[in-house]
């Protein structure tokens, strides 16, 4: 599974003897007896390590990172932690054998930690697949808004040659500080995972009265919400955390009135019975659709021993996710394709046959049959041509009811059209990985006059031709379909966000 921490070992391997064509138990061993004087770990048996070996030298990563959970992480110490301790130290013992011209040690490492998620941990030397480099090329780029054109390599990438390459075709084209920038955003968000952030009014209640509300700055990652105090955003700010887990549930409240707050978008987080927080935006920007979307993803990927980022590298590899929990998931996304798409060709034939009847023409009516063999689907038999139609023109009335459910969800302030704002907040709310760039273009293709407003007939063209049929091929419609269908869970056009 791209996105494994443990990658690092591999990586400080490879460094350290950087000829070797394999790992070696007494290689994966030496790195191995640094980790027992971390504060995570604790001494570990030989006889253990040994057994990790098969068929001779042959080091299996999952085997490892099992000995790595149950051997040697210290009783009590959450895994996560373990695994932060344990890539720091290795990029203490390899950070000398990476030779960077144009990155500080911070920001070489940061894009170290990068370049970890994205390997493959089946390979040695580690390496990065050429579709998944090209992939983080294009984002770094977009980035720096640099124009580049590559062709996709012939190899897998190792680190070292990922560095070269970015400081030679990308980096060196750029400002300082603009790299930086850039390296700093790919680092939230694919190692630390910061999936939101903003202030919020807070309040908690354990097992007993509820505490004052108070502004804080909250960060929400894949396993915490962590709330600082105001102007001091690091761990000498740090206030408290919740973590989000299987059980954790959320649910929307309403205004909170009170003698010195009045608190709309108001909603709460519970771990019962150990902790509630009622957690209401104190700015404008804020939305609590974001939010609650966002955390009950984070909830769902719990469930399913993930974050959105593996799943995201997932994707990125072709792979999928072995938990049945996700399994099932997918089959009911199937499901609703299949009656998206049976939806779509119903509705083709309807409008093939009354055309038809409108020009009886021979040519035209010689087209419109090869059109109908094309949309045609088995039917039930006996069933008479009014029933036909009547289930048809059915069909036509739930597409559009549901392009019109998702269009008024989308219209926020409820005037009719949808801006700009209303739209990049329900894009973010899917939880799409986009940046402004990609978001405002599929908002222009949709914004057909130009008018700067989208108008339900604008929304509706474009939905049906995107949403509602597998013959839109770019890249962003794929995403906001896939999206889309896996936010609308029940098929009725309002999705969970």
């Amino acid at each position: 599974m791209p996105g494994q921490q443990l990658v690092c070992v591999w990586q400080a391997v490879h460094a350290l003897a950087p000829n070797l064509d394999k790992i070696t138990s007494d290689d994966l061993c030496t790195i191995t007896e640094h980790f027992q004087k971390l504060s995570s770990c604790q001494s570990f048996d030989d006889n253990l390590f040994n057994n990790l070996t098969s068929g001779g030298d042959k080091i299996d990563f999952y085997s490892y990172q099992k000995f790595i959970d149950t051997s040697l992480r210290d009783k009590g110490v959450p895994t996560s932690v373990l695994y932060q301790e344990i890539e720091a130290h290795c990029w203490k013992l390899i950070e000398g054998s990476y030779r960077a011209n144009i990155l500080n040690s911070k920001y070489a490492k940061r894009l170290w930690l990068i370049v970890n998620r994205l390997t493959n941990e089946n390979t040695f030397p580690p390496t990065v697949p050429g579709d998944v480099f090209m992939w983080l090329v294009e984002k770094v780029a977009s980035e720096l808004k640099q124009m580049w054109r590559g062709e996709k390599p012939v190899s897998p990438m190792t680190f070292t040659a990922i560095l070269s390459y970015l400081e030679g075709n990308i980096f060196s084209k750029c400002s300082l500080d603009d790299v930086y920038k850039c390296i700093d955003a790919l680092y939230h968000w694919l190692v630390e995972e910061i999936i939101k952030t903003g202030w919020m009014y807070k309040r908690t209640r354990k097992q007993a009265n509820w505490t004052n509300w108070t502004k804080r700055w909250c960060v929400l990652t894949p396993r915490h919400l962590v709330y600082y105090d105001k102007g001091k955003v690091g761990a000498s700010g740090k206030r408290g955390e919740m973590l989000i887990t299987t059980h954790t549930v959320i649910e929307n409240l309403p205004e909170y009135k009170g003698m010195i707050h009045k608190l709309q978008d108001r909603f709460k987080i519970s771990n019962i019975p150990y902790l509630e927080m009622e957690l209401a935006p104190a700015d404008g920007a804020t939305i609590r659709r974001g939010w609650v979307s966002a955390l009950e993803e984070l909830i769902k990927c719990a469930k399913l021993g993930t974050t959105p980022v593996q799943k995201l590298l997932q994707e990125r590899y072709g792979k999928s996710s072995d938990a049945s929990g996700e399994a099932k998931e997918n089959g009911e996304i199937k499901e609703i394709v299949a009656t998206l798409d049976e939806s779509q060709v119903k509705a083709r034939k309807e409008s093939v046959r009354l055309l038809g009847r409108s020009n009886p023409t021979e040519s035209k009516e010689a087209k419109l049959s090869q059109d109908l063999k094309k949309v045609e689907v088995s039917e039930t038999d006996g069933m008479s041509k009014r029933d036909e139609q009547h289930d048809n023109a059915n069909m036509v009335s739930e597409v559009q009811e549901k392009i019109k459910a998702v269009f008024m969800q989308i219209d926020t302030d409820g005037n009719g059209k949808i801006d700009y704002k209303e739209f990049d907040c329900f894009i973010k709310g899917l939880g799409l990985q986009m940046n402004e760039r990609e978001i405002k273009l599929i908002y222009e293709s949709i914004d057909k006059d130009k008018s700067g407003c989208v108008s339900f007939h604008e929304f509706s063209d474009y939905f049906g031709n995107t949403i509602m049929s597998e013959e839109a091929l770019g890249l962003s419609e794929s995403k906001l379909r896939g999206a889309f269908l896996q936010a609308d869970r029940d098929g009725t056009g309002t999705v969970s966000m």
